[in-house]
């Protein structure tokens, strides 16, 4: 039998008061992978629905399940991601005036709003979220054969 494997690419914007400051690719996490296996082939994994950012500036690595310093709470997506016949995935989720505000350096998709599995995570270049500013991530998670 043939060894086939299922990569996951993932790419981030972010934007802050309608401008674009940050466009990144994101590493998915072992626990990503895991919870992507279990939801193909079995029930008893939760969705991909939440969106974390945080300050931490430690380098994005496989074992990784968690940011390293949260701002705020996890948020919802902003509506149902959508999805292409090719199995892209587009989900968004909006960060509004007063709440996560900070040096945002690292970001990260959830099944929960708090624990639950990190399915990818990504840092750049911090960027300072005032009480005032709206910040939107776009994240495009696109799986490809391996």
């Amino acid at each position: 039998m043939p060894d086939i494997k299922m990569k996951f690419k993932g790419f981030v914007e972010i934007e802050l008061n309608g401008l674009v400051v940050m466009q990144k690719a994101n590493l998915v996490v072992n626990t990503g992978l895991n919870l992507a296996g279990l939801r193909i082939f079995t029930s008893s994994a939760d969705y991909i629905r939440y969106l974390g950012i945080g300050s931490g500036t430690t380098a994005p690595a496989a074992g990784q399940t968690a940011l390293t310093a949260q701002l705020g709470a996890r948020r919802a997506f902003d509506s149902t991601p959508t999805v292409s016949t090719t199995g892209v995935t587009v989900c968004t989720c909006l960060f509004p005036a007063g709440q996560s505000t900070g040096s945002v350096a690292e970001a990260g998709l959830f099944t929960a709003t708090t624990g639950g599995v990190m399915f990818s995570r990504v840092t750049f270049t911090a960027i300072p979220k005032q009480a005032t500013d709206e910040l939107r991530v776009t994240w495009t998670i696109t799986p490809a054969n391996g």
